[in-house]
């Protein structure tokens, strides 16, 4: 990363079981479309017994927005780290135990920036995918929501109409979202994160 004039940090953790609490890179430049042009990244590590996640977090100090229809919107998924937010996901990242966090939170849950199972990227490949997704936000989950309604469509798993209400709320369609949570409590009764989720939504 360095070769790209970037300036990247190892945070060290206070926990002998967590040693990297997290890797931080200063400046980069963000692509066109995005505001800020710039970015300083703080990239929580997962805590090391969790080796089957890899990263897909980043910490900012200030909230992106992207352009969409000729206005520009806050980046899908890049959210206020509210008290409840970091909460649930402190059990998981040592850099978000103990210290007063960055203000925004950056989740990566779509496209090539995800790695697979007990796969770890490396730091330039995960900044690439980063900045993939950052091109065309918008596009990227439109095309996934298409994606997973037929999937949906043609398998009833209740997995990917969970994902449908998901990439829904990432788009700022909240009653969508509402709608497909409340189908999948009626459809699978067994199911309680359906109720958890209508419960989230409904005012």
């Amino acid at each position: 990363m360095r070769d790209r004039g970037l300036t990247v940090g190892v945070v060290r953790s206070p926990e002998r079981w967590n040693p990297v609490a997290a890797v931080t890179i200063s400046g980069l430049d963000l692509p066109a479309g995005i505001s800020p042009d710039t970015a300083d990244l703080r990239i929580p590590v997962p805590n090391l017994y969790g080796f089957a996640a890899g990263a897909t977090v980043v910490l900012l100090d200030r909230l992106l927005h992207a352009e969409d229809g000729g206005r520009p919107r806050p980046v899908p998924f890049c959210d206020p780290l509210t008290p409840p937010l970091a909460a649930h996901h402190r059990p998981y990242f040592a850099d978000l135990r103990g210290r007063q966090p960055e203000p925004y939170f950056l989740c990566l849950g779509t496209g090539s920036v995800v790695p697979s199972r007990f796969r770890h990227r490396p730091l330039d490949e995960f900044v690439d995918g980063l900045l993939d997704y950052l091109r065309a936000p918008f596009a990227a989950l439109r095309a996934e929501l298409d994606m997973c309604e037929h999937i949906w469509r043609t398998s009833g798993d209740a997995r990917w109409l969970i994902r449908i209400g998901h990439l829904q709320e990432g788009l700022g369609d909240r009653a969508a979202a509402l709608s497909s949570y409340s189908e999948g409590r009626d459809r699978f009764p067994g199911r309680p994160e359906f109720r958890e989720l209508v419960a989230r939504l409904t005012p």
